[in-house]
């Protein structure tokens, strides 16, 4: 499996794991990344968990775990994402597209 899949699946975890702890609509980002590549994936389904593991102010930090069908760790991923100021962004109307 592409390594940019496995990371996507690894963000998204992460990403659904802050969700359930914020009030609805609130937005945020990944800021940073750390991943380190275990095991290869070659075929079969492939399962995230994800925590997140610290919290300060406007600052989330997350963890997910790859695991592949034998429940072999296969990925590890560290995130950092950030609370924007504005917890919900204006809708900004783009002219000519």
């Amino acid at each position: 499996m592409h390594g940019g899949a496995l990371v996507s699946l690894a963000d998204t975890a992460v990403v659904m794991a802050i969700k359930s702890l914020l009030p609805q609509g609130t937005h945020f980002a990944t800021i940073s990344m750390e991943i380190k590549f275990l095991y290869p994936v070659k075929q079969g389904v492939v399962t995230a968990r994800a925590e997140v593991i610290h919290r300060e102010g406007r600052t989330i930090d997350g963890r997910a775990t790859l695991y592949n069908e034998e429940g072999r760790c296969v990925l590890e991923f560290c995130s950092v994402f950030k609370i924007a100021r504005d917890k919900t962004i204006k809708e900004i109307n783009v002219k000519g597209s």
